[in-house]
């Protein structure tokens, strides 16, 4: 049972959340309306997938970078406000772009640069937050870490409704307006209430990317699966859905939180399933293949006889919610574990700041392929369809390599646990012996 919180792990936590909730929009409040948008400009497939990408690129280069500076001792709160205020700054600037530039070309390449600056905001903040979270809440933290992304997804699951409706009211300015300003507000929050973060600065050298072996990338490699399933899926169901069943902007948004509803009342359910090594193992097979046949129930099932109707897609939709957020949940507390208790690295800001750069680095590695080739390249030359068919495939591919690994991590273990029983086995007659004698 969960220990009851002290009043500074309440306020930390609450905070965490709603920073959380609010950097979700930064991803999700123009889901709904801004690939439609772009594409009446005149911008292809690949170039909104390439405006999505930019982001998830820059993740993918900082996020290593801000799990350094962490491990190096800059303050993560100060990171936190710095994200904040950045995010909320350039999202702003984000909805200037639909009246100054009417060229397909010139309105791509502003909102892509201005993109890559934006980018730093939500990957500062939010590689900051997980190791604040994780220090305060010491060995509770496998419990309240996943509500952090129980909180995040929320947000995915309300923002896209949110962002749809607001489009469809007060047009395109008024989505990144607000939440910019939700951002800015947040960061003046943070600034003031949440306390700075516990001093722990033992054993910091012992933490290093020579750290990183085959599990720790094997569970990074299930992270960025997760998220390139969420990338590729973030970027297709509006046009998608749109073209096949002619929806409004709002109904696509209602559509959306099918998936982040699952998502984000089933993370905090899978954080409870995981809580040891067997669950996690189990957890991890089983949202393997709900992710993949979430994935399957969007098209590819017309070639099996069963019509992908709006109710089907949906469905998918629900296990893909499901699948996600375990495999997520399952991935994040294994590399916790590992680290902390195989590792034997300490348990601390630098740790888990550390560890929190690497997610992000997967988490943006995921949206970049997911974004950029699967829902960009790859629709591009061969369709939505084989597209799907495609990501399902390499979800699976990795989904055997991870069961291969498992099994012989296993089998390797068992291994060591013989020679060592024979070894005392051994010891033991010898000193009979000796006895005897």
């Amino acid at each position: 049972m969960a220990k009851m919180l002290t009043s500074r792990q309440i306020i930390v936590l609450i905070i965490a959340l709603v920073e959380s909730f609010i950097l979700s929009a930064h991803y999700a409040v123009f889901m709904p309306f801004y690939p439609n948008v772009a594409k009446d400009k005149g911008n292809t497939p690949s170039e909104i997938g390439a405006f999505f990408a930019v982001g998830s690129f820059v993740g993918l280069v900082g996020a290593p970078v801000a799990g350094w500076f962490l491990k190096q001792g800059v303050s993560p709160k100060k990171m936190v406000i710095f994200g904040l205020l950045l995010s909320g700054v350039f999202l702003t600037v984000h909805g200037l772009h639909i009246n100054l530039f009417s060229k397909s070309s010139d309105f791509f390449y502003a909102n892509a640069v201005t993109r890559v600056i934006h980018a730093i905001g939500p990957l500062a903040a939010t590689t900051a937050i997980y190791p604040i979270v994780a220090v305060e809440m010491d060995d509770q933290k496998g419990v309240y870490i996943p509500l952090l992304e129980a909180a995040y997804n929320m947000g995915l699951m309300i923002w896209p409704s949110i962002g749809a409706i607001m489009f469809d009211n007060f047009g395109y300015m008024f989505p990144f307006f607000s939440v910019g300003l939700c951002a800015i507000i947040m960061g003046l929050i943070v600034a003031v209430l949440m306390p700075s973060p516990k001093n722990t600065t033992d054993d910091e050298e012992q933490i290093g990317f020579d750290k990183i072996d085959c599990t720790l990338l094997l569970i990074l490699t299930n992270i960025g699966v997760c998220y390139l399933t969420i990338g590729f899926n973030d970027i297709t169901l509006s046009t998608e859905l749109k073209a096949a069943f002619d929806l409004t902007h709002t109904q696509v948004g209602y559509c959306f939180a099918v998936s982040t509803i699952c998502y984000g009342v089933c993370i905090y359910l899978w954080g409870l399933a995981v809580a040891n090594p067997k669950g996690r193992c189990i957890s991890q097979g089983t949202c393997y293949v709900l992710s993949m046949v979430g994935l399957f129930l969007m098209e590819p099932c017309q070639f099996i006889g069963f019509e992908p109707t709006l109710l089907v897609r949906l469905a998918g939709q629900a296990a893909m919610g499901i699948g996600l957020a375990g495999l997520f949940t399952a991935s994040l507390v294994s590399g916790m574990a590992y680290l902390t208790e195989e590792l034997l690295l300490p348990d601390n800001v630098a740790t888990h700041g550390f560890f929190s750069g690497l997610i992000f680095f997967s988490l943006c590695g995921g949206y970049l392929i997911g974004q950029g080739v699967f829902a960009g390249v790859i629709i591009d030359m061969v369709g939505y369809n084989s597209a799907v068919i495609f990501i399902t495939g390499t979800i699976g591919f990795v989904f055997i390599i991870d069961v291969l690994f498992k099994i012989g991590r296993c089998c390797t273990r068992s291994r060591r646990l013989n020679y060592k029983r024979i070894g005392s086995d051994s010891k033991d007659t010898e000193r009979h012996t000796v006895h005897n004698t």
